[in-house]
């Protein structure tokens, strides 16, 4: 019986300790905060891509702006029709930025801006079936080349460094570029190839404050095309 009595003691306060410590369920997701989740989503896109446009120690614009550049950009690459397209988007990176991809790192990289573009279709309800939610319609609209949103181009940004660098220099790549001149010699250095002896030191570009700094006794400066040229290559 003294056996009986202390097993029953023990567990009587090994139960009283469980309920002590049990874990409250998770809160229920309504529309209403899944609501709420999007719009905060948003709102850390825009802050980080404010980061990415403005550098430490700088004034930073206010969200308006940044929504304006993301507007511009995502216009030049879809067009009149409100979709970015893969075949778009291969043009962009092929084309414009002049990037040394093959086909199936191009696709693999759409590929990826379309998982994470669709997490912004909100999630199912109990009472519809999966294969008709608004994501899953979305996610074969994209594969068979409809394309994707202004809306869906901004989450895919979150997620995707890429993605970031390219709206960062898409819409300045056809104001600046660089070629090797014919007349480069590959027998000297890049400075002196590219140096301009020009007195006072001229300057170009955004980093003209950081030029005026350097000491040119010791590091040559650079003729205006290559400095025009250094500045967005700092920039990514």
């Amino acid at each position: 019986a003294i056996l009986l009595a202390q097993w029953l003691g023990r567990r009587l306060r090994r139960s009283q300790s469980t309920k002590q410590h049990r874990v409250p369920p998770p809160p229920l997701v309504t529309r209403a905060s899944a609501s709420m989740s999007s719009r905060a989503a948003l709102s850390r896109v825009c802050s980080l891509y404010l980061r990415l446009r403005n550098p430490v120690g700088e004034p930073r614009s206010d969200d308006d702006t940044q929504s304006k550049l993301l507007e511009h950009t995502f216009a030049m690459l879809a067009g009149d029709d409100g979709l970015l397209s893969e075949e778009e988007f291969s043009e962009a990176l092929l084309n414009k930025l002049r990037l040394d991809l093959t086909p199936f790192e191009v696709n693999r990289l759409w590929s990826r801006i379309v998982r994470s573009s669709a997490s912004t279709d909100a999630a199912p309800s109990s009472a519809t079936p999966a294969k008709h939610t608004t994501r899953e319609r979305w996610k074969r609209a994209a594969r068979c080349g409809a394309g994707i949103t202004f809306r869906q181009f901004v989450t895919a940004i979150e997620d995707v460094a890429f993605l970031r660098q390219m709206v960062h220099i898409y819409p300045i790549s056809g104001d600046v570029g660089f070629s090797v001149p014919a007349c480069y010699d590959y027998t000297v250095s890049t400075n002196d190839n590219y140096k301009d002896a020009s007195q006072p030191p001229r300057f170009f570009g955004e980093y003209q404050h950081l030029r005026a700094g350097i000491d040119y006794s010791y590091h040559c400066n650079y003729v205006k095309a290559r400095q025009l040229w250094q500045g967005p290559a700092v920039n990514t």
